[in-house]
């Protein structure tokens, strides 16, 4: 299985990051960083080079994405960005596993995907745009639903990963 691991530029979780890579990483998943810059730099200093930019292919050359959360999501409004929007619509019309961690669930929403399905929320204004875009929000550390994965936040990545795997076939 083939993952893009989308990050914002700078000002990703740093934790969120090296966790989800390990853990795929044990499970034999190839997982490359995707952004709309040449490197990510995170809130705490980590840096990773980005592997391509996300662009309408990328459902077709991906087996899944995971959008990764932090403080650069709302510094960009990376969920209001189009072409981004797009992407995941792609990957949801092609029912291809989406998982997103903590504030990068308000992609999922502003792509309105989500409506009718249970998406976990970890911050009051996620779980505003989750209501907005008819999703019912839940504080359960994970939430499966068909294609689409929510996680709470980053410290319940390694507490929902088995769960996850299970969910996207890994496991």
């Amino acid at each position: 299985m083939r993952l893009a691991l989308f990050l914002p530029q700078r000002n990703f979780r740093d934790e969120t990051v090296s966790m989800v890579r390990m853990i795929m990483g044990k499970c034999g998943v190839n997982r490359d960083i995707v952004s709309y810059g040449a490197r990510c730099v995170g809130s705490h200093g980590a840096v990773y080079p980005s592997a391509a930019r996300p662009t309408n292919d990328l459902p077709l050359s991906y087996d899944g994405i995971i959008l990764a959360d932090g403080d650069g999501i709302e510094e960009q409004k990376i969920y209001d960005y189009r072409p981004l929007l797009d992407i995941i619509t792609g990957f949801n019309e092609r029912k291809k596993p989406i998982i997103s961690i903590g504030n990068a669930t308000k992609i999922l929403a502003r792509a309105n995907i989500i409506k009718g399905r249970r998406v976990s929320v970890g911050d009051v204004e996620t779980k505003r745009l989750v209501t907005l875009f008819y999703g019912m929000p839940s504080q359960n550390g994970a939430e499966a639903s068909e294609n689409l994965v929510t996680i709470r936040d980053s410290k319940s990545v390694e507490v929902s990963a088995e769960q996850v795997l299970q969910h996207i076939g890994v496991m």
